[in-house]
């Protein structure tokens, strides 16, 4: 119990048997020879001021102020503390919900592209290749993550193809791969996470061969400008 309600309640009840306590001293069994104290005058007149009454009643209104006081405050923290944790997660979910929302909104408009499509489009694909001269270089931009060129190579009988591509790993990474033209297997692949990409195959036939080099960004977010260059050496 708290220790203001307690000593309170003993005040009253200290000042209930004090009360009780002076009747009896004024009242004594007549048989024992006492008098008894009459506290009224002859007209019927209560003597008694009436104090112990009026101090019983100031006790219990401090009690009952001081009582309501705490419970008033008890129940304001409550209620502050459960309103306050209500306040602070819906305005946590909804903080949280709008900067994922701008975050996510912002990824689209950069990640789509990030610079213009070089001059040789459309060579996105198969049938929009373009065609690469041995030992004449070429230049070219993939635009944004996944953007890929496609280039066609015809080979002379017994070639040793190579394919060199240069650019600079910092403003995107680059792979470049060499895919059988009647098939479209991959046939050798070079993405060394660094500047520039070397890649090499053999052609094992007699008669010349049909492929195709895939240039393809690899880094989100970036626009990665290269250029390219096969040569042909024939096998001893």
């Amino acid at each position: 119990m708290n220790p203001s309600k307690k000593y309170a309640l003993s005040l009253i009840a200290a000042l209930s048997l004090t009360t009780a306590c002076g009747d009896d001293n004024k009242s004594e069994d007549a048989g024992n020879g006492d008098v008894t104290v009459d506290d009224t005058d002859d007209g019927g007149t209560d003597l008694s001021d009436g104090s112990d009454e009026d101090t019983t009643e100031e006790v219990a209104e401090e009690v009952t102020e001081e009582v309501t006081e705490e419970v008033t405050e008890e129940v304001t923290e409550e209620v502050t503390e459960e309103v306050t944790e209500e306040v602070t997660e819906e305005v946590t979910e909804e903080v949280t919900e709008e900067v994922t929302d701008d975050a996510t909104d912002a990824t689209e408009e950069v990640s789509p592209a990030t610079c213009a499509d070089d001059g040789s489009e459309d060579d996105d694909d198969w049938e929009h290749a373009t065609n690469l001269t041995a030992d004449e270089p070429v230049q070219g931009r993939v635009a944004r993550f996944g953007d890929a060129d496609y280039y066609h190579v015809f080979t002379l009988p017994g070639c040793n193809v190579i394919i060199d591509a240069i650019f600079t790993h910092a403003n995107g990474d680059i792979s470049v791969d060499i895919v059988a033209g009647d098939t479209r297997e991959s046939l050798a692949f070079a993405n060394s996470g660094d500047d520039d990409e070397h890649v090499e195959w053999i052609e094992p036939g007699f008669g010349g061969g049909d492929y195709f080099v895939i240039v393809r960004n690899e880094t989100p977010g970036t626009c990665s400008g290269y250029g390219i260059i096969w040569t042909c050496n024939p096998l001893d």
